[in-house]
């Protein structure tokens, strides 16, 4: 049993479990010294709440499941034999790379799929559904995800303002209100531009999802809902981001997914429309 995987799912659980699942992932370092009292605290809930969902869950009770959850912790911790800030050194050959770069981004997509939060992927899609207009911002590397995001998303009907210049996602920040949303992307949750961009839209009351692999960050402490990304790599130096830029592409694809299968034969005639119109393959009749 993969209790990161089961606390993940979420689908057999309650309100109450659910929000106590999602302690138990967000704060794996900290339940380990929580005792049952401190733990329903902490949710809201209360002691025997706790040692109920613990026996759903398999367990006597929350010391049992705090073992097990260790354990399990630890061993995919020591799983990361790959360095992600540097994955190769200056003497390593071709199978030495490929293998290391193989299994850095097989990690970061299990660490990432881990992470995820069954709530707030459903917290993103009615917030992205129930905006009349919809925004993105990245800086870097990042703006190639959210551009492929952007255009995926256009293709099912549904647009996104977004812009590489800086100068013009400040105008687009300051024009949004809070019937609308934005999604901001940055892994570390710092960068001061993006900082500036999600303190314009918490002044303007627009709620935003924070793609970021550091809860406790600027951009997510405001957030509306925090898609977290794998926090395998350090802020620091780096060969490249490999880590992140994978993980960061499995949420938005994940988040394209979920928001497509709301409408999903609806969605497909959308997009076979488009592929055909545009397709060089595609001939139209009524032009012969």
């Amino acid at each position: 049993m993969n209790i990161v995987s089961i606390l993940s799912d979420g689908t057999k659980c309650t309100g109450v479990e659910k929000g106590i699942a999602d302690y138990f992932l967000t704060h794996k370092d900290d339940v380990f010294s929580m005792s049952t009292a401190e733990l329903a605290a902490a949710t809201y809930t209360s002691k025997s709440a706790i040692t109920r969902f613990c026996q759903k869950l398999g367990f006597n009770g929350f010391n049992d499941f705090k073992i097990e959850f260790a354990a399990q912790l630890q061993k995919e911790s020591s799983q990361y034999s790959v360095d992600a800030d540097f994955p190769f050194g200056n003497s390593a050959n071709f199978m030495e790379i490929s293998k290391n770069i193989y299994e850095l981004m097989e990690i970061s997509l299990t660490n990432t799929y881990k992470k995820m939060s069954t709530m707030e992927y459903q917290k993103a899609i009615s917030l992205l559904a129930a905006s009349k207009r919809k925004a993105l911002f990245a800086l870097g590397d990042n703006m190639a995800k959210i551009l492929s995001f952007q255009n995926k998303m256009s293709k099912i009907g549904v647009d996104f303002l977004a812009s590489p210049l800086p100068l013009d996602d400040k105008e687009i920040a300051f024009s949004l209100s809070p019937a609308d949303c934005a999604i901001i992307v940055s892994y570390s949750g710092q960068t001061n531009h993006l900082v500036y961009i999600a303190e314009t839209l918490h002044e303007h009351k627009v709620p935003y999802i924070a793609i970021c692999g550091y809860l406790d960050s600027t951009i997510a402490k405001n957030a509306s809902v925090i898609l977290e990304l794998s926090d395998l790599e350090k802020q620091s130096m780096k060969l490249s981001n490999f880590s992140s830029q994978i993980s960061i592409e499995l949420c938005l694809n994940t988040l394209y997914g979920y928001y497509f299968s709301i409408n999903y034969s609806e969605n497909t005639s959308k997009r076979i429309s488009v592929d055909q119109a545009t397709s060089p393959f595609f001939i139209n009749s009524k032009k012969r």
